[in-house]
């Protein structure tokens, strides 16, 4: 293995860091919120404006978009990984996951849109239509094993259908935005680790000489 191919696995490791660090800041955040409902509220209200911990939540999500940047280089720099497509949908993703947090919080309910707010669902906009485009451009790929293929294809629509179950919930003013939020953020979180995990085992396809045990 070069010095480029031991890089490029040990960043592959954010993957594996990315969802755990995620999980960790929306129980733990949820846990200390009295009366959070994990069903009703989304997970930006979990660090929006005055929100108890905010700041901790923020920090923990911006990490965790820092995690997902490393991700998508790890895959820029991995000659025999799924190409180049996915780690750049991946990168764009890990920014604007890491901007919403740092920069565009979500606001009190009952209080005038701000900027931070319009902000806010932009970037969400932004970095749902990234990850999903990585994920759709990693599992086309010729590098990556079948059963990486169907679970990212598997993982892709439990996040559009969380999504389009989060919009009808909002629309018909449901109290189930945040167990459909969990099944976008569950699907791509999910993916996140199987890259990592495939990426630090060096399972691409085309990464292993014939000759290799």
């Amino acid at each position: 293995m070069t010095g480029r191919e031991a890089a490029s696995r040990s960043l592959y490791l954010a993957g594996l860091l990315a969802p755990g660090v995620f999980l960790l800041s929306v129980v733990i955040g949820g846990a200390r919120r009295a009366g959070y409902s994990h069903v009703s509220e989304p997970v930006s209200a979990l660090g929006m404006s005055g929100a108890p911990d905010a700041w901790a939540i923020n920090a923990a999500w911006t990490i965790t978009g820092l995690l997902v940047m490393l991700l998508g280089l790890a895959l820029w720099r991995d000659r025999s990984g799924p190409g180049r497509f996915g780690a750049g949908a991946l990168l764009a993703a890990g920014a604007a996951s890491a901007a919403i947090a740092l920069w565009f919080p979500m606001d009190p309910p009952g209080v005038p849109m701000s900027r931070a707010q319009g902000g806010h669902h932009i970037l969400v906009v932004v970095a749902a239509l990234a990850f999903a485009a990585a994920m759709a451009g990693s599992a086309r790929a010729p590098a990556a094993p079948p059963i990486y293929r169907r679970l990212t294809w598997l993982a892709l629509a439990a996040m559009v259908l969380g999504g389009a179950g989060a919009a009808l919930s909002t629309a018909l003013g449901l109290d189930a935005i945040g167990a459909f939020e969990r099944l976008t953020q569950g699907g791509y979180q999910a993916w996140l680790l199987m890259t990592g995990a495939v990426g630090w085992s060096r399972e691409w396809r085309v990464a292993r000489p014939a000759n290799e045990t």
